[in-house]
């Protein structure tokens, strides 16, 4: 099965809590801390709407730079959104961030102002080659980037955010810039569009299922399916079971459904697929093996779906990484959300 990578898109300089939700509230409320940074709102930043990557910035230069220099991460929103809140940092999230230096670093050709790395979700599919925006969790962006996280707690889908960050939040990237010419007592400014946000996991309603020898599914709070497949033969045609039924949009052929899902083995039971393990999700738009589409198709936003999939629907008589030839497949697939 195609897989959407992870895309920590690092520009120009860089290398590389539980919160339980309800059917009808699937994504926590949480209260934005505030954060009306007075110097960061004056510098002159454009929120038109222009992704981050593309702005004029106008920032002071030479000494005049300290405007925005900073002991700790501060942030501005300079744009609220009326989506989802990013109430815990296991949701899954659109995200485009860039970052500007304070000052000249004439060994790289950088001017004060100029974009110097920074986090995208738009990327190209390595399969299709189409333009692709990549879903990932809070946690996976913070690992990169730990400044980044007052800044995007609570924060609204539809936000711009503007954070003054000192290199000593920036953990292990911080030294790609002090090797650039960056001190530690610098700052970067980051601007943020936070374009969407998902739930971590599925939040229908239980349904009831009658067919016997099928694989058990328990969660953990986070919502992380658990698989224990049954000591009985495979079934040979496609079986599909939907485990929490959702009242969201019905999944339909073109749609870019968000999921999260963990697929197993069904002869030994292991993990050869999970995006929570990856800490990115699928956005799924139909290129998939055939009986993972057929087993999405109808289901709607909300719904958590176990699907056993035999081989002729699956990978057939091909070896496919960890899945060995002639394997019938257990997937359970949580649908949270559907790209726009």
């Amino acid at each position: 099965m195609r897989k959407i990578p992870a895309v920590i898109s690092l520009l120009a300089l860089t290398g590389v809590s539980l919160v339980a939700c309800s059917a009808a509230d699937p994504i926590a409320q949480c209260e934005r801390p505030g954060g009306d940074d007075a110097k960061l709102v004056s510098l002159g930043i454009d929120a038109s709407g222009e992704a981050p990557t593309s702005l004029d910035l106008n920032l002071p230069e030479g000494d005049d730079a300290a405007a925005y220099t900073t002991a700790e991460p501060v942030f501005a929103d300079v744009a609220v959104g009326d989506g989802a809140a990013l109430a815990d940092t296991e949701q899954l999230l659109e995200v485009d961030v860039a970052f500007y230096v304070p000052k000249d670093l004439p060994a790289i050709g950088l001017s004060a102002g100029d974009r110097a790395g920074g986090v995208s979700t738009n990327a190209q599919n390595p399969q299709t080659g189409q333009a692709q925006r990549a879903v990932m969790t809070e946690e996976l962006v913070l690992q990169q980037y730990p400044g980044l996280e007052e800044a995007l707690g609570c924060a609204t889908a539809g936000s711009r955010i503007v954070a003054g960050l000192p290199l000593s939040s920036l953990g292990e990237s911080a030294q790609t810039y002090l090797q650039a010419g960056l001190s530690e007592d610098d700052s970067l400014l980051a601007v943020i569009d936070l374009n969407a946000v998902y739930p971590a996991s599925a939040w229908g309603s239980h349904a009831y299922n009658a067919v016997t020898n099928m694989p058990s599914v328990v969660r953990a709070p986070d919502g992380r399916p658990g698989i224990s497949v049954p000591d009985q033969a495979a079934p040979e045609d496609l079986v599909v079971e939907t485990l929490l039924r959702g009242d969201g949009q019905e999944i339909a052929e073109g749609d870019r459904a968000v999921l999260q899902y963990t697929g197993v083995l069904w002869d030994t039971g292991e993990v050869f697929d999970s995006s929570w393990d990856n800490g990115t999700a699928l956005v799924w738009d139909g290129n998939t093996v055939e009986g993972f589409s057929e087993a999405l198709v109808g289901q709607k936003v909300g719904s958590q779906v176990l699907a056993v999939i035999p081989p002729e629907l699956g990978y057939g008589d091909q070896e496919n990484g960890a899945v060995p030839a002639g394997s019938t497949l257990v997937f359970v697939i949580d649908i949270v959300g559907v790209q726009e």
